[in-house]
């Protein structure tokens, strides 16, 4: 779900004129999370580069989820973007389970919702799962667009 979740986020913000893309490594498990295909280090040279790098997630099952919100990158300040997010699906703390890989790289990650009861429901059923994907995708885009236009 995360793909489709990325990819349909990137097709929707560059048709509402954002300048955004993903990044594919090719592969699915690369052991070494500091090789330099992973998402986490193209990600990181992204931010250090002034870009804004987001993972796209969906929260873990059971009682070990907490639902939607953005946790912040630690390495950077909290910007009109992540405000917009946070507003959007909720805020995590911002050094939520000791600080996670992502954010201490620089990468801001997105539970977009608890992956379980009616949203898993939807998403696996082939009739509603376009529309989820898009609704997800475009609340998203809106909250990117909100905090990218915010004075």
């Amino acid at each position: 779900w995360n793909l489709m979740m990325r990819d349909a986020i990137v097709r929707l913000g560059r048709e509402r004129g954002l300048k955004i893309n993903s990044y594919e490594p090719g592969i699915r498990n690369i052991p070494d999370a500091n090789h330099p295909r992973t998402n986490w280090s193209v990600g990181s040279k992204h931010a250090r580069k002034g870009g804004y790098s987001l993972e796209i997630h969906f929260d873990s099952y059971g009682e070990y989820g907490l639902g939607s919100g953005l946790i912040p990158a630690l390495s950077s300040r909290l910007n009109t973007v992540d405000e917009s997010l946070a507003r959007t699906f909720g805020r995590y703390p911002i050094f939520f389970r000791g600080g996670l890989g992502a954010p201490r790289r620089g990468i801001r990650v997105l539970e977009l919702g608890k992956l379980e009861g009616t949203l898993e429901k939807s998403l696996r059923n082939p009739g509603s799962r376009r529309k989820v994907v898009n609704y997800l995708a475009m609340k998203v885009v809106q909250a990117l667009i909100l905090g990218i236009d915010d004075k």
